[in-house]
């Protein structure tokens, strides 16, 4: 009697995806937002506004306390969603790599969120300032130009709001994901 030995071949494949920054359709801006926090407290916020051939319109990034990465995200948003409502935009699509606050946000539930719950009657009230409100997920590849805000303001204490001349690292992240962004100077960008 013949034996066959077969041997269990495990076959991995990793698979490298260059995942950028989309632009939206033409009636509407891109809000990204992020947090960034440490168990310290300390808390960094970055709100970045672009348009539908990628120009950006507005940024702005600051340091806060929070106690938990939960309230730092959702600030972020109500960060964002003031912003635009103080540039007089309309129609508006938010972008943030939490899943846990956007599934929140689009169900208009916090469920053990407790904590978070004035910010986000805040962000529901905002909504009626808006023609459209869209929300969603996204990975966190795709949302680097908000985490790069926020991480940089983690550790300072100012708050920097503008759309023009961005620091350094916000520019190489613009430039990365394909799209144009406003030159530091003639040489940059």
């Amino acid at each position: 009697m013949l034996e066959h030995q077969y041997t269990k071949m495990r076959v991995t494949a990793t698979i490298t995806r260059n995942v950028i920054w989309n632009p939206p359709i033409s009636i509407f801006v891109k809000i990204n937002v992020d947090g960034a926090w440490k168990p310290s407290g300390n808390a960094g916020l970055g709100v970045v506004i672009r348009d539908c051939r990628g120009m950006l319109l507005g940024r702005k990034h600051c340091h806060i306390l929070k106690s938990s990465i939960e309230e730092i995200e959702a600030e972020a948003a109500l960060v964002g969603l003031v912003l635009a409502n103080d540039m007089g935009l309309e129609n508006i699509m938010v972008e943030s790599d939490s899943k846990v606050f956007v599934d929140s946000v689009k169900k208009k539930s916090i469920r053990s969120m407790w904590r978070i719950y004035p910010i986000m009657e805040e962000i529901w009230r905002l909504f009626s300032s808006f023609t459209q409100v869209r929300w969603k997920q996204i990975h966190r590849e795709t949302n680097k130009a908000a985490h790069e805000a926020a991480s940089y303001s983690i550790d300072r204490v100012c708050s920097q709001q503008w759309a023009t001349q961005p620091y350094p690292s916000l520019v190489l992240i613009l430039s990365k994901d394909g799209l144009p962004c406003p030159p530091r100077n003639v040489n940059q960008c």
